[in-house]
């Protein structure tokens, strides 16, 4: 199985390099904390639509915390402006 995964993955078209890898696993990592805790923040107060939540979580993560923390103010001033109209 492993030589298997090793063959397709020397296959794929794109060079996938050990930096790239790195940030990767570390976005991933990121993402699945986000996940968990605004799961768990959602289910301990009681709030509906954890999926939505758990989906915002995850889809404003960015290669850097500068870059999450706008997408986050974004998100939010989104928010507000669709509650005001």
């Amino acid at each position: 199985m492993l030589k298997y995964l090793q063959s397709l993955f020397h296959k794929l078209p794109v060079e996938i390099t050990r930096d790239k890898l790195r940030d990767a696993l570390r976005l991933a990592l990121q993402s699945s904390i986000a996940a968990a805790v605004t799961f768990t923040v959602m289910r301990t107060f009681g709030f509906p639509e954890i999926f939505l939540a758990i989906m915002s979580a995850v889809l404003i993560m960015e290669s850097s915390i500068g870059n999450t923390f706008n997408s986050a103010k974004g998100r939010v001033l989104a928010t507000i402006v669709g509650i005001v109209i």
